[in-house]
């Protein structure tokens, strides 16, 4: 070795502000530059984790107004990812777009896994609300709930958005995924292998 030396990447430049909002309508952690300006807005949404995801704070750190906007799991949310109304973006887009740090007529969807889906879901349910889109590992169709499958994820106007994949081996609107799962292993629904570690439903 000739010479080595660390190289250290940051996620958040120390010129950062955070704010956590936890309101009737809104619950997510705010994310923008100490320096007063209006900049471009960037809506991020989690997937099934529920957890503000650390891109965030990396594109706070590049010239984003940033909110981390929580849609399950959390105080004043349904607990798991089911009946989320549609109308609770839509409202978050309009109190984000009226922040002094936000450019109002250009706002972003961020989305990964489950939050891609739904980026997907309020762009083209509100085509007028963001200019920009980006998802990560999104599906091209809507899914069931999580972690019960068989109950709608999505609401609009008060009804559920069909149709939706369910699971792979019941109705029953209690079941779990982990559950579905090994049952359709079991019934043959699904390929897997018996007692490997590509199968943990059937390891002994």
């Amino acid at each position: 070795i000739v010479t080595n030396r660390k190289i250290y990447r940051l996620l958040a430049l120390p010129n950062l502000e955070k704010r956590q909002i936890q309101n009737k309508d809104i619950t997510g952690t705010l994310i923008y530059s100490k320096v007063k300006q209006k900049l471009p807005g960037i809506i991020v949404l989690h997937g099934s984790g529920s957890r503000i995801p650390a891109v965030s704070y990396l594109l706070a750190s590049h010239g984003f107004t940033v909110l981390g906007l929580k849609y399950f799991g959390d105080k004043n949310l349904q607990e798991n990812l089911e009946n989320i109304s549609l109308e609770y973006f839509q409202n978050a887009i309009s109190w984000f777009k009226k922040l002094p740090q936000v450019q109002g007529d250009n706002i972003g969807l961020l989305g990964i896994s489950r939050g891609g889906e739904l980026a997907l879901l309020i762009a083209s349910t509100f085509p007028q609300e963001v200019k920009a889109l980006v998802t990560y590992v999104p599906s091209n169709v809507i899914h069931g709930g999580f972690p019960y499958p068989n109950k709608p994820a999505w609401i609009y106007k008060k009804t559920p958005i069909t149709p939706f994949i369910a699971a792979l081996s019941n109705d029953n609107e209690n079941l779990h995924e982990a559950e579905d799962f090994s049952i359709a292993s079991q019934e043959g629904l699904i390929s897997y292998r018996s007692n490997t570690s590509k199968d943990p439903y059937e390891l002994t």
